[in-house]
């Protein structure tokens, strides 16, 4: 006999489901916000991104090519499908990694609920990757580590749908495991740091199944049509691959693509390789430090400690062991499943990857395992907080948002939302002073180790600045102007830097060298002696003095490895620093 629901239990359940449903909206906004505010203000950088871009542009316009697609051909279509929509500009993959990562914080949410966590802990769960800061960095640059999480959600996601419909439906389960396995294999061929995860999805098919050893053959079933589904994209792929030859060989050479990118000491090794140094690198400085937040780590670390006091205390109770683990958790082998599998992604990604100086690469390699890290940790704090009430449940989740906003205010790169780039606002200031810099009126930088972004932003010509070559004496600087028709000479105290490292030894800037403080030092006094004799003033100065002090120049780290901003990184709270001033050498004295 089925009891329908009152009239006052139907308006209770009623203004539950919507007070859900604005929960989890509000929570989309808020990704959206971080994600779109001044996206239009971000930098493409970098030797990738630039290749990305061009590829998007020539597939939209010519049609596929995808022999000249490399490692990441999945990343490259999904541009073709944004620029036929949007349109082909610099603004097309920061555009589409936004949106993908919104994408990805309703996934987080389905992936929480499918593993046994209630509405506010998968809220909760949703909100912390919703704020990330390096998800948020990410997701506003032209990198493909976004594109391939989504993929990798939605697989995870299959398979724990398939995990909790019964045995009955083996159509809609079959179905299931072949999309999760398209799926997993199209986030492989998006970036080639994701395919450990299709490789080692079928590790939580085996878990979920937990009748392998009564009745194997379904397992064995699910695994071949996995087995098949997986390596779909890459056939399919190879098929465009160097069209005038063989098959096998199209296959191989894309195989060989993605297996073989980067493969020297910046990026992987061709086997693997693991060691404590690796592991303390990786996994403090990077995974914990950069991806999922000292705050967030000590907050799990406690919830922790309270489940493990809790099931203590449950035990000395009487309960049994199983069922205190069913009391805490709605799915064990759910959460068994996707902790074993990101355990192994994470020690297999440490034993991969190579040259521990290159964190500034090497940690958004780790992006794919931040939402299971964050979900695992809030099924941590949830399986004590189910004995407390509702309100003290609830407040505690409401506890976790608010540690992991204010994480993000101080650990995201504020000035992204405020400041413009240097060269926009060079540029935007340029044309209130109706000064025009082209290949007849070209701009000199000071001081600078030939690495200067103006020499690779697009909205100046690459021809129009000259950053090194510097001569040593007046003369010869003399006849360099009139011979390059260099007209103004910008200084900036700001000066780019690169790296100097190897590995298993820790980075060193190059401004720590003490020649190349000297070369700077000197550089900065011999141009200001040059423009005194000149008589020469600055036409316009922004944030910045003439004459600089020696305490003015500020070197700072270039990310040029495709990061969508040439200082943008977490824990970089000086940001962007638009300071110059530019001489006019036309100008009477």
């Amino acid at each position: 006999m089925i009891i329908a629901p009152s009239g006052s239990q139907s308006a209770f359940l009623r203004k539950d489901r919507l007070i859900k449903a604005g929960l989890f909206i509000l929570v989309l906004w808020l990704a959206s916000v971080l994600r779109w505010y001044r996206l239009s203000e971000t930098v493409l950088a970098g030797f990738d991104v630039w290749t990305y871009l061009r590829l998007v542009f020539e597939w939209t316009t010519h049609g596929m090519r995808p022999e000249g697609a490399f490692a990441k051909p999945g990343f490259i279509m999904l541009g073709v499908g944004a620029g036929k929509l949007l349109g082909v500009s610099d603004a097309t993959l920061p555009f589409l990694n936004a949106s993908l990562d919104v994408i990805n914080v309703a996934l987080v949410f389905g992936l929480a609920r499918l593993a046994g966590l209630a509405f506010a802990p998968a809220v909760t769960a949703m909100c912390l990757y919703a704020c990330l800061p390096a998800a948020v960095l990410e997701a506003r640059s032209a990198l493909t580590h976004i594109a391939s999480l989504t993929f990798v959600l939605a697989a995870v996601s299959l398979l724990l749908l398939r995990h909790r419909l019964p045995l009955s439906r083996i159509a809609c389960r079959y179905t299931l495991v072949f999309a999760a396995s398209l799926m997993a294999g199209y986030a492989g061929l998006t970036h080639p740091t994701a395919l450990l995860w299709p490789l080692l999805l079928p590790v939580l098919l085996v878990i979920l199944h937990r009748k392998t050893l009564r009745q194997p053959w379904p397992l064995v079933e699910e695994l071949l049509l996995y087995a098949a589904g997986v390596t779909t994209p890459f056939f399919a792929f190879a098929l465009g691959v160097k069209s005038e030859t063989l098959y096998g060989y199209k296959l191989l050479a894309l195989w060989r693509s993605i297996f073989q990118h980067g493969q020297d000491a910046a990026y992987m090794k061709a086997g693997f390789e693991i060691s404590l140094g690796k592991i303390d690198h990786y996994l403090g400085q990077m995974f914990f430090a950069h991806i999922i937040t000292p705050p967030l780590v000590w907050l799990f670390a406690l919830a922790s400690a309270w489940a493990v006091m809790t099931a203590t205390r449950l035990y000395r109770c009487g309960l049994h062991q199983r069922a205190i683990i069913f009391a805490l958790y709605s799915d064990p082998p759910a959460l068994v499943g996707l902790t074993t599998l990101g355990v192994l992604v994470l020690g297999l990604l440490i034993a991969r990857l190579n040259g521990f100086e290159q964190w500034f690469m090497g940690d958004r390699f780790f992006l794919t395992l931040a939402p299971v890290a964050i979900m695992l940790g809030v099924a941590m704090l949830e399986a004590p907080a189910r004995l407390l009430s509702n309100s003290w449940h609830n407040s505690i989740m409401i506890g976790v948002c608010l540690v992991g906003l204010a994480g993000f205010w101080h650990y995201f790169p504020q000035y992204l939302y405020t400041n413009p780039p240097f060269y926009k606002q060079l540029r935007k200031i340029s044309r209130q002073q109706d000064i025009v810099v082209d290949a007849k009126d070209k701009v000199l930088v000071f001081p600078d180790a030939g690495r200067h972004p103006l020499t690779s932003d697009y909205y100046f010509s690459r021809q129009d600045f000259l950053t090194d070559a510097h001569p040593q004496n007046s003369a010869d600087l003399t006849r360099f102007l009139a011979t390059n028709h260099i007209r103004y000479i910008l200084f900036s105290p700001v000066v780019y830097l690169g790296l100097t490292s190897q590995e298993g030894h820790p980075a060193v800037l190059a401004a720590n060298d003490p020649k190349v403080r000297e070369d700077l030092r000197h550089q900065i006094a011999f141009f200001q002696n040059y423009l005194e004799e000149r008589q020469a003033s600055p036409r316009l100065c922004f944030k910045q003095s003439w004459p600089p002090q020696d305490t003015d120049l500020r070197p700072v780290r270039l990310y040029a490895i495709g990061n969508h901003d040439y200082t943008a990184h977490l824990g970089n709270s000086r940001g962007r620093d638009n300071a110059f001033c530019l001489f006019d050498l036309e100008a009477k004295p």
